[in-house]
């Protein structure tokens, strides 16, 4: 009896400590943004505030399900079916995935650094193909690749003589 009200209380706390962490840096994150924003006299991105709300609703979301399943086994003794017990262990999983499409879709930058990397990848597989005019060009004038981009799915070099 006491080892299951320690367990309650131990599961318990642990995800209220979890829960109120990721609310409470939440909100702090928003005024302190807010707060700098205007500090500044601009205004405030509000694709920063999306991807902080989105990213705490998605942690709580996948994660009580686990906790409610867990606590309330072991205080009332409920038994859950297979599929509900393995739907509540893989819903974490899925806050991974879904941090990974919320940053793709709410900050620029993380949608520029993913476009850069798969051309990369791309360009390394020989899946794209740099012009023929560009090899010559660049082996005509003994120069070194500093960096390489790409301006409409095109690929641009800059080089250093």
């Amino acid at each position: 009896w006491l080892e299951t009200w320690l367990y309650m209380i131990y599961g318990g706390v642990t995800f209220l400590i979890m829960l109120v962490t990721c609310v409470l840096t939440s909100v702090l994150l928003m005024l302190f943004a807010r707060k700098a924003a205007k500090r500044q006299g601009r205004k405030l991105h509000w694709q920063g505030m999306l991807t902080i709300s989105l990213t705490a609703v998605s942690f709580i979301v996948s994660y009580f399900p686990f906790f409610i399943m867990r606590l309330t086994s072991q205080m009332f003794a409920i038994k859950y079916s297979t599929p509900a017990l393995r739907i509540a262990h893989f819903l974490p999983h899925i806050n991974i995935l879904a941090n990974f499409f919320i940053y793709s879709v709410t900050v620029k930058s993380f949608r520029e650094f993913l476009l850069a990397r798969f051309r990369t990848i791309r360009l390394n597989l020989g899946l794209l193909k740099i012009p023929e005019q560009f090899h010559s060009t660049v082996i005509a004038q003994s120069t070194t690749l500093d960096r390489t981009k790409f301006v409409n799915d095109k690929l641009v070099f800059q080089t250093v003589l």
